[in-house]
């Protein structure tokens, strides 16, 4: 009995030291692993653009403060022929481009003043020249795809498209009044055929398509046809969805 009790001792003990580990056997994590981990990832962070310098990178949009209301550059010069040379107000103070005006009389680009504009929501600024038109804050005239009222437009039938990128169209009737007699219904006019925009049914501009011309009230008379210089955009009749052809 006493003989069994003791092999069952023997057993035991050798069963415990086969389990045992010292510290060495035991699998340590690689600190330096770890450790370029660590630095790799700090690199990959620091190596992307933040937002603010994305926002540096991108135009800052031309702003002016007045009447207690901020006003943007909606990217279209005044086609309105014949206005007052007076101007409503001024500007006074020229804050840094990247800058938002948030006083009367404070812009951030190099300007002369303004006027009322012809629509609710706009001024007329008096910059480089022309009469750029600029839309309160937050407005329906501020939103990306309108075209202000003050904006030189009209519907005409492409008669004629040349090989050298540039398209005659015969305007089909008066713009407003308050645009002279810039364009005459019946006449024709030439202008550069890139800015035409793709229609659902056309991609290219077609003779005998109706389009919807919207340009700047510059116009060369001294050729024949007289030449429009500046096209904001071409676009075909029932270019968009809810447009019927």
């Amino acid at each position: 009995m006493r003989r069994a009790v003791n092999l069952l001792i023997v057993i035991t003990i050798i069963i415990l030291l086969a389990g045992c580990r010292t510290a060495d056997d035991i699998e340590q994590p690689d600190r330096n692993s770890e450790q370029t981990t660590e630095t790799t990832e700090v690199v990959i962070s620091s190596a992307a653009p933040s937002v603010s310098e994305t926002q540096q990178n991108e135009d800052p949009v031309r702003a002016v403060m007045a009447y207690d209301t901020l006003y943007l550059d909606t990217g279209y010069a005044s086609g309105v022929w014949g206005r007052c040379g007076n101007l409503d107000g001024a500007i006074e103070n020229v804050i840094d481009r990247d800058e938002i005006p948030d006083e009367n009389g404070e812009a951030n680009f190099d300007a002369n003043g303004w006027q009322v504009g012809f629509e609710a929501n706009t001024i007329e600024v008096y910059v480089d020249g022309e009469f750029r038109i600029f839309a309160a804050e937050g407005s329906a005239q501020a939103q990306e795809g309108y075209v202000p009222s003050s904006v030189l437009q009209f519907l005409g039938t492409v008669v004629r498209v040349s090989s050298d990128g540039d398209i005659v169209v015969e305007a089909m009737a008066d713009p407003a009044e308050m645009f002279g007699n810039c364009i005459v219904s019946g006449n024709r006019y030439v202008m550069s055929a890139q800015s035409y925009a793709p229609g659902i049914y056309t991609d290219e501009p077609i003779v005998g398509s109706v389009v919807t011309v919207i340009c700047k009230n510059d116009i060369d008379t001294d050729t024949a046809p007289a030449r429009i210089n500046y096209v904001y955009s071409i676009s075909p009749i029932g270019s968009d969805v809810c447009q019927p052809a």
